[in-house]
């Protein structure tokens, strides 16, 4: 499977960071072709980062301006967004299948959370 993620770069001390490193170095050594859409830390071009490429930001902080044309560029089967989902912008999405993993880190959970996440194709708590 060709997996994006939407996510701090893997090398970037956060808790999205480190999360993001874990799982897609597993996922990669499992055999699957990965991507990282690192909307926090790094800009420009695409770099190979330990077999996995990663897209740079560009305009929107949340790589929302971006997000489709890295996807449809990478040849994603799904994207999966690794961050707050109260700041993904569903329609940028466009036929891209988005995977939202986020953090329930309220209760009850924010109506905007809901209604971001209720959009995606499947959700990861």
């Amino acid at each position: 499977m060709r997996i994006s993620f939407l996510s701090n770069g893997p090398w970037v001390n956060t808790g999205y960071g480190m999360q993001v490193k874990q799982v897609a170095t597993r996922l990669r050594d499992a055999g699957h072709v990965l991507s990282i859409q690192s909307f926090y830390g790094h800009q420009g071009s695409p770099i190979d980062w330990n077999g996995i490429a990663i897209y740079g930001a560009a305009s929107h902080p949340f790589g929302m301006d971006v997000v489709h044309a890295h996807a449809r560029n990478f040849k994603a089967d799904i994207l999966i967004s690794n961050m707050d989902s109260w700041v993904i912008e569903p329609a940028m999405m466009f036929d891209t299948k988005w995977v939202a993993w986020f953090p329930v880190d309220a209760e009850p959970c924010p109506p905007l959370v809901i209604e971001k996440v209720k959009q995606a194709f499947h959700r990861i708590v």
